[in-house]
């Protein structure tokens, strides 16, 4: 069965991204202020917690010296950010998400924010993270939904189908907010809250979009690559989708809270 997305290339362009992150990381700011805020309309405290995709440790520094969590391991793909997120907050381990070396029974708490749309097998990942959740612990995570980047996908679209009688998938397939909530209940978790907010941003041009995509490492890696956008095709799409001057464009944030 042929893979979606080509892991080996989105880990080389989020190690491209490491170096000027803090330029781009708008989004996993947003993203980890939310997750940040919910957790904390929970009274509960926490012993042990796992964060998957910790980036600089935007999520740990907002935990930081709040006494939520006790401990917390945050985690990531590259190895570079795991390194900057341990020197901002707590430790920090390189690791693959598909390969979950830890024992049953040993968090209280998993955390995750702009990472688990990447992740092709999310069914497989979700029941193992519900093997290593102690009984009756929290999952909160967040992730690019269904809604992301739409007015781009309907533009590119419409304009291969008029200009090359058919189109070829130039933006991620994202997971939609219904389908999110049958992955949760089927990997056997409880008590699911899933909610989805649409978050706006304006781009002076298509082109400025393309860098903040690629300085966030959230560019198209999927195995079906498609050739790269002519400048005359770029010109097209910014001519339809500009608006007084600017391009905006739609990230939906889909936020699950359930139990294990």
């Amino acid at each position: 069965m042929n893979s979606i997305f080509n892991d080996k290339l989105h880990k080389l362009r989020r190690e491209r991204a490491f170096k000027n992150w803090q330029n781009f990381s708008y989004l996993k700011k947003i993203s980890s202020e939310r997750i940040f805020e919910r957790l904390y309309e929970i009274n509960r405290k926490f012993e042990f917690g796992l964060e998957l995709g910790s980036h600089y440790g935007e999520l740990g520094l907002l935990l930081k010296n709040h006494n939520k969590i006790n401990y917390l391991l945050q985690t990531d793909l590259v190895f570079n950010y795991c390194k900057k997120s341990k020197d901002n907050t707590f430790q920090s381990l390189q690791l693959d998400f598909n390969k979950m070396p830890f024992k049953i029974n040993k968090f209280d708490v998993v955390l995750s924010t702009f990472v688990i749309h990447w992740i092709e097998e999310l069914p497989v990942l979700l029941k193992t993270l519900k093997k290593i959740m102690k009984p009756d612990s929290l999952l909160l995570i967040n992730f690019f939904g269904g809604k992301t980047l739409s007015e781009l996908q309907k533009q590119l679209i419409n304009h291969e189908i008029k200009y090359l009688g058919g189109s070829s998938p130039r933006v991620m397939p994202f997971i939609d907010i219904k389908s999110a909530g049958k992955l949760i209940q089927n990997a056997g978790f409880k008590i699911p809250i899933i909610d989805s907010e649409k978050i706006n941003i304006s781009h002076k041009s298509l082109l400025s979009l393309f860098k903040d995509l690629r300085g966030m490492g959230q560019t198209n890696c999927m195995s079906s690559v498609s050739r790269p956008l002519r400048k005359d095709t770029i010109s097209t799409l910014e001519n339809s989708m500009i608006k007084k001057n600017k391009i905006t464009t739609t990230f939906e944030l889909i936020t699950i809270t359930a139990w294990s």
